[in-house]
């Protein structure tokens, strides 16, 4: 059976990115709106609301969402007009979207269940003040309790998301972030440097990060959920993608495609990276213009004849790209490693006797 939902709001319009959530969901949804100031009580004018129960009533609807950013009592208030269905702000939209494999979400939904349940509690207790004693007051402080639990399980998942970032992968030569938008085309980022077997080409619910090997570099890739724009990162999204934001604070360049530049631009200067646009979005067209953007160094080497030289050799194969080897008098061959390997490079290559017989830089 086909899930039915309603988006109501007070804005005139519906939020763009509201609709690929709800499809995101599984619900074919409906609009119901106006344009009016907050009301006090249900965030949208009665009118509206009574429309919505009209629209309830006919049957077939189980989900009411509000295009906006009502309060804990406002929703309540709600669900106490709207029994029949299930209620949820736009953030809890959002973090529904996410919840099954994000654990932030899923705790900041379960937070505002329990805030809910609390704040019900707390209203019945005002009623029955005066009268005979009841559960309720126990109820109360196991609900706070509750909150309190939650609130600790949400603050555990952004640390837990933001230290696997940050501690991890800290040997790559560059960290780079693909960035994945709602409602864009399929993700960028699948089979690029990350195992694609399945064939999903959806972005991931939750960062990913992988390493990678491209040319002679060692990258760090963390590929973002398909993320919405409206100028910035909509506050329900940037509140359950910790990972992301970790990624973006250490990116060195971020990835996107020319569709969205704007996004891009706006989280490098936001973040201090460097910006990475493409036209297509192809693995190869990204890979390329990723190498192109990396800074790298080649050096022409003349190295002796022995074993040490020979060890070298071979260990310039693991670092970096070698290419032009030539065995001579001396052996002589070209390796491209990444600028950041340059130095110990030089440094192996004087202890076996050899030389650099010349260094050309290129991109960074």
């Amino acid at each position: 059976m086909t899930a039915h939902a309603i988006v109501s709001g007070r804005a005139g319009r519906v939020t763009p990115w509201l609709p690929a959530v709800m499809e995101s969901l599984g619900y074919v949804f409906e609009t119901v709106t106006t344009d009016a100031p907050e009301h006090g009580r249900y965030y949208i004018p009665p009118g509206v609301v009574n429309d919505v129960a009209d629209r309830i009533a006919e049957g077939g609807v189980g989900l009411v969402v509000i295009d906006g950013d009502p309060h804990i009592g406002q929703l309540l208030d709600l669900a106490d007009r709207l029994p029949s269905v299930s209620i949820l702000d736009r953030a809890g939209a959002v973090w529904s979207s996410f919840a099954a494999e994000n654990p932030v979400a899923d705790a900041r939904l379960e937070l505002r269940e329990a805030r809910l349940e609390r704040l019900a509690a707390e209203r019945r207790l005002r009623t029955e003040s005066g009268r005979s004693p009841s559960g309720t007051a126990s109820r109360v402080g196991d609900l706070e309790r509750r909150c309190t639990d939650r609130r600790e399980r949400v603050e555990d998942g952004i640390r837990r998301a933001e230290a696997s970032i940050e501690r991890e992968h800290r040997d790559a030569d560059a960290y780079v972030v693909v960035l994945n938008l709602l409602g864009a085309s399929p993700s960028i980022g699948r089979g690029l440097f990350f195992d694609d077997a399945d064939g999903d080409p959806s972005p991931p619910m939750r960062a990913e990060t992988t390493m990678g090997t491209l040319g002679p570099h060692r990258l760090a890739v963390t590929e973002t959920p398909a993320l919405p724009w409206e100028g910035t990162l909509p506050e329900p999204f940037e509140s359950v993608v910790p990972e992301t934001i970790a990624a973006l604070r250490r990116a060195d360049f971020v990835v996107g495609h020319e569709s969205g530049r704007a996004p891009v631009v706006h989280l490098v200067d936001r973040f201090d990276a460097r910006p990475i646009v493409v036209e297509s979005a192809t693995p190869m067209a990204v890979q390329e213009a990723i190498g192109a953007a990396l800074p790298v160094s080649r050096l022409h080497l003349t190295l002796p004849h022995g074993d040490p030289a020979q060890a070298t050799l071979s260990w310039l194969y693991e670092v970096g790209v070698v290419s032009d080897v030539s065995y001579g008098e001396a052996i002589t061959a070209t390796v491209t490693v990444s600028r950041s390997r340059t130095d110990a490079v030089m440094r192996r290559i004087r202890e076996v006797g050899g030389r650099a017989d010349s260094i050309e830089r290129t991109g960074g």
